[in-house]
């Protein structure tokens, strides 16, 4: 699918967005936009909404960037691996809790998380570091990254020496010295969530220990505030290994809303976000049978430029498989 900024549509868009069109510096004429490209991109699994990416795993977890969403398919060392549902672990009568690295050929859905590597659930002390790539100050004062999570002995980290106590430590970010590092005077077990300013550059968390030396466990991008990624377990990968090719995937993108102009548009099928923005805008005004109207052919308009670019390629088919079930219901996947 081709690319495009949004400097490249903006002015068709703006006078086409509604019944007499939203100027350029109009402040509305920005959030109907993302409103209809998110409603778009909700909408289904479009040429640029899904693509084809390469990862590495630690572990046996496969954590996917910030900008995505979900697998949709994978392939290990060129074989294809069965993704399970997220109730695979759950059903009566099926295999329970899968944390083992049994050599099983699956992947497993892990929920979110707020780092792409876990620290090592061992006894070793592992210190926090944060550090930033370039100065981030602002009137001289750098800011500060809040990390929530348990210390080495399972307790709940909270900064209650203030006015006003709060959950999670505040961590300065450090782009301007030599070391470029900061690091926390306590070891961590696990960390929960992360609460980050806008910057200008990368932000990154690190753990240090005696026993296993020191290692990132998360690059934070600039516009990043509250980071969250889609996480997934493969059995099969054998503990404390480290791939780093051979996983490819067909993946489905997140949707993020355009700032500046020289933001890419997550949708650029310039006639569907128009038409798009006209239903939101008709939704907006209580004119259930316009939004209706706009929305099915801003989708149709999706659907016909889908087809002209995937060709006469039929997709993949839902197989059932024989193997416990639940309510009688074949094998679930």
């Amino acid at each position: 699918m081709r690319r495009a900024l949004l400097k490249d549509y903006k002015v068709e868009l703006s006078r086409l967005a509604g019944a007499a069109g939203f100027a350029v510096d109009n402040p509305i004429f920005l959030s109907q936009l993302n409103k209809a490209s998110e409603e778009i991109h909700n909408a289904g699994d479009w040429p640029g909404v899904v693509d084809r990416f390469a990862f590495a795993t630690f572990d046996g977890m496969v954590t996917l960037p910030g900008d995505l969403e979900r697998i949709m398919g994978i392939a290990v060392n060129g074989h294809p691996v069965q993704m399970r549902s997220p109730w695979f672990e759950f059903v009566q009568d099926g295999p329970g809790q899968v944390n083992d690295f049994s050599g099983a050929e699956m992947v497993l859905d892990r929920g979110e998380s707020c780092t792409f590597r876990d620290i090592p659930p061992d006894s070793g002390q592992y210190f926090l570091q944060v550090k930033g790539r370039i100065d981030e100050r602002i009137s001289g004062v750098r800011p500060k990254i809040r990390v929530l999570g348990y210390d080495e002995f399972g307790d709940w980290v909270r900064t209650e020496d203030v006015a006003e106590p709060f959950d999670g430590i505040d961590i300065e970010i450090d782009g301007d010295s030599t070391e470029k590092v900061i690091e926390t005077s306590f070891a961590w077990s696990r960390i929960e969530a992360v609460i980050k300013p806008l910057t200008k550059s990368y932000v990154q968390l690190w753990v240090r220990s005696v026993a296993a030396g020191t290692f990132m466990i998360s690059s934070y991008a600039p516009r990043e505030t509250v980071p969250t990624y889609r996480r997934y377990f493969l059995p099969s990968i054998s503990p404390r290994s480290a791939i780093a090719s051979g996983i490819v995937m067909r993946v489905r993108r997140r949707f993020f809303p355009v700032i500046s102009d020289n933001d890419f548009l997550p949708i650029t099928n310039l006639v569907a976000l128009e038409t798009m923005m006209q239903a939101t805008q008709s939704r907006e005004n209580k004119d259930a049978d316009a939004y209706m109207k706009f929305r099915g052919l801003a989708l149709n308009l999706m659907g016909d430029e889908a087809t002209a670019y995937r060709g006469p390629v039929a997709g993949p088919t839902i197989t059932f498989e024989n193997g416990f079930g639940m309510s009688g219901v074949d094998h679930v996947q």
